[in-house]
Order: C-alpha cells, then structure tokens, then sequence
C-alpha cells in the first residue's frame, strides 16, 4: 500500500548541541545539512554561514569539535567538521523522520523533514514525548494551544485530519529544551522534485536565478540587466553574474549528466 508523506517542521529551544550553542553565543545563523551519524556515535556536519571569524573561533573552542574546516564560497563560508555530540534530530531521525534542512538561530533550530505514512509521524511525535520525559517528571503539559490558532490543532487526536497540535515539551535539565511540532501537512507533488533532478546549488545562487527570473532576465526580449539584477540583490554586477553562471553551469551539469 503506498502511504502518503507529510512534511514535518519543528521549533527546538535549549538544545545544546555544537551548532545551536555557537548560534547562541554568536547570533550568527547557521544553515545545517542533516547530520550523519557515524557507527562509533560521532557525527559529520556540514553547514555554513556568512562570513565571520567569531563563528570558526567559538566551534574551534568547542572540545566536541573534531578536524573543523573551513572554506569561503560566494559571501558564505562552509564548514565540515566530526562532532562527538548527538543532537535533537537524530533522536527525531532514529523514530523516522527523513530529516531535509536545519537551521539554527540565536540558539533556536528549526527542522523540517518528512515521515511517510501516520504512524511513522505517531512514531515520531512519541520520541519527542521520550526524549523529555527520560530527563524530567516536571512540566509535562501535553500541548500549548492558542485557541485563536489553528495552524497545527488536530494531528494529536487525528492525525489524518490535516495540520497537527502544537505540542510542547520541556526537558528540566540545566538548560531547559523545548520541542514544537510547528506544522504538519501533506506533501504536495508540487512541492516535490524527482531525486535526479535535486541540484545543488548554493543559497547564493539559488536567490540569483530566482530573482533574475522574476525580474524577467531570461525573458525575450530581456526586461532587465544584469545591473538591475545586482541591484535587487544588493550586491555588484560581477558578483551576480559569477553566481548565474556558476548556478547555470549546475543545473545544466544535472540535466546533461
């Protein structure tokens, strides 16, 4: 029987692995690939960042760091690195969530990922259920519902109804975590894409074709320059044009293979 998948998005307070600890201390904003763990338990991350030394200072600090790298990559700086630490989302990964993106704010994470079928995302709601409930007996309320809100009311009871409560956990340890599943909703098939069609391109270039395509760049005849491109996106012509072709060349590479 094929089962229908669901997009899952969580809000995480007080998490203190590496990357959610030097978005803290920073106030830098941390864009996260799902983290791999590794048989031995140590986890390979890749993420980036904008351009700033702090962020590499404090995570070369952190004695959970392992082999940090660093590269600089179109006004962002990527990082790979080992971490010794398990996080949040791999409690959320081992129930059966197919993590996609993370990312990581002044402490604050956000997920979202997808589960396929209901009882994966019962699976799924349960582990955030466990995970708090191991560490405290106190303050279990069960869900915070804003009953002028009605964005995630219904997945606790019936799941199949649409977008799921609002649940909220807290962890007493000596930070305090909090999970909220924010939204769930079924994926759309217009909001997929095929596996062999997913290109990698960087957020820097991503935002260049989008934008240059809404600005009617591409369209015969031309509506815009490149120059009004690299306005909109405040940054120089050069700069843009760099990003489009290095985009192009991309998505051109996925189509041609």
């Amino acid at each position: 029987m094929i089962e229908e998948c669901l997009v899952v998005e969580f809000r995480v307070v007080g998490d203190e692995c590496p990357l959610a600890a030097a978005s803290r201390t920073t106030g830098i904003a941390i864009d996260a690939r799902p983290p791999q763990r590794r048989a031995d338990g140590t986890v390979l991350l890749r993420f980036s960042a904008p351009p700033d030394d702090t962020l590499a200072t404090v995570l070369d600090a952190d004695d959970r760091i392992r082999y940090l790298h660093a590269a600089s990559a179109e006004n962002r700086t990527n990082y790979r690195c080992l971490a010794t630490a398990p996080c949040v989302a791999h409690r959320l990964t081992d129930a059966g969530l197919l993590a996609e993106s993370l990312r990581y704010r002044e402490g604050t994470e956000r997920h979202s990922g997808a589960v396929v079928g209901y009882d994966v995302l019962q699976d799924v709601l349960g582990a955030v259920g466990k995970y708090n409930a191991t560490n405290s007996d106190a303050d279990r309320s069960p869900n915070t519902t804003d009953p002028t809100d009605r964005t995630d009311r219904t997945t606790e009871n019936d799941p199949k109804s649409g977008d799921g409560d609002a649940h909220t956990h807290r962890e007493g340890r000596t930070t305090d975590i909090e999970i909220t599943v924010e939204r769930v909703y079924p994926l759309r098939s217009e909001d997929d894409s095929p596996v062999a069609r997913r290109f990698d391109l960087t957020p820097a270039q991503a935002s260049a074709i989008e934008t240059a395509l809404g600005m009617g760049y591409f369209a015969v005849p031309r509506e815009c320059t490149a120059s009004d491109v690299a306005d909109a996106l405040g940054i120089g012509k050069s700069a843009f044009l760099e990003r489009l072709r290095r985009g192009q060349a991309r998505l051109f590479a996925g189509l041609f293979p």
